[in-house]
């Protein structure tokens, strides 16, 4: 027992460290691109959602390397998780995925409490659904589910295969704005903008000592809404129905359904502003430029310096093994 509890922590704590390397590296470079403007909405996020995949399979790769007889180029290795400072190191990781565990559980319990607050939302059948399906005005891979609740103020993309819609919206926005909202939840159903948003927000508070992982959840959760934004308008002729909704919402009082307040600076603010101005929804960059620059960037991360597990023992046990 013993043994397998020191490969584990061994194991854990080279992962995390190389996991630190690596995601300053490929997190920043991303990072800075996006404020630079010179990605789309769309290329962005994609590139962002490769960002959160990479990392953690080049940190695993990087561990598992040391235990095979592949010899496979890295960084320089500038540490060992062995030695006086490697139990440090490891009560140091150790700790924080604890505290970050628990953080965790605090975001799950907050889910569960939103969901409980619609549990008495009602699945939307009969005319009206082909009414909202007729809204859309084309059809989707997979028809989501469509409910109404009275306890939110903002329809809300729930899961992969269902759009909470409040009581009443049509009475709030009319059916231009009703459309235009539709479409823009029905994009973030298909691209499943909450998975990836509620997967970095997961990632930012369990690897708490990484502190980029703030900016990264909070671009994947702009360029989601940006992203949704731009097919509304464009499947809608104009801005004006979705800016009218998003205003509407806005002034309703009532518990929030995740938009913010119309205060400079504020993303609803950000969106608002954004497609009134009409700026650029294609960005400088081909996607081509786009997707050589994300390679380069996780080739220059591969060679950083990395930092070895320290268990002999592992590797006498694996390496006959492969």
């Amino acid at each position: 027992m013993q043994f397998w509890v020191e490969v584990f922590l061994n194991n854990a704590a080279a992962w995390y460290l190389n996991y630190l390397l690596l995601s300053s590296v490929v997190f920043s470079a991303v990072l800075i691109v996006g404020r630079r403007g010179a990605l789309s909405p769309v290329h962005e996020n994609r590139m962002l959602r490769a960002a959160v995949m990479a990392v953690p399979l080049l940190a695993t790769f990087r561990v598992a390397s040391a235990h095979t007889h592949l010899d496979i180029p890295t960084g320089p290795q500038v540490a060992s998780v062995a030695g006086p400072w490697g139990w440090t190191a490891i009560a140091v990781v150790m700790s924080s995925l604890v505290v970050g565990g628990g953080f965790v559980l605090g975001l799950v319990q907050r889910s569960y409490r939103e969901r409980r607050r619609l549990k008495e939302r009602r699945v939307v059948e009969g005319p009206l659904l082909r009414d909202l399906h007729g809204l859309v005005g084309h059809a989707p891979r997979r028809w989501p589910r469509i409910t109404e609740s009275p306890s939110i103020r903002a329809p809300v993309a729930i899961g992969a295969a269902e759009i909470c819609v409040p009581r009443g919206i049509s009475e709030l926005i009319g059916r231009r704005g009703l459309r235009a909202v539709l479409i823009h939840e029905l994009s973030h159903v298909e691209r499943r903008d909450g998975f990836w948003t509620a997967a970095a927000y997961a990632f930012e508070r369990l690897l708490l000592l990484q502190p980029l992982h703030r900016g990264i959840a909070r671009r994947l959760r702009e360029t989601g809404e940006f992203v949704a934004d731009d097919r509304s308008v464009a499947a809608c002729g104009s801005p004006e129905p979705l800016v009218q909704a998003l205003v509407a919402f806005a002034r309703v009082e009532g518990p929030g359904a995740g938009l913010s307040g119309f205060a400079p600076g504020s993303l609803l603010y950000r969106r608002v502003r954004r497609v009134l101005s009409r700026s650029s929804t294609t960005g400088s960059w081909v996607p081509l430029a786009a997707t050589s620059y994300f390679l380069a960037v996780v080739a220059l991360a591969w060679f950083t310096p990395s930092v070895a597990p320290a268990c002999d023992c592992l590797l006498r046990f694996v390496r006959p093994l492969i």
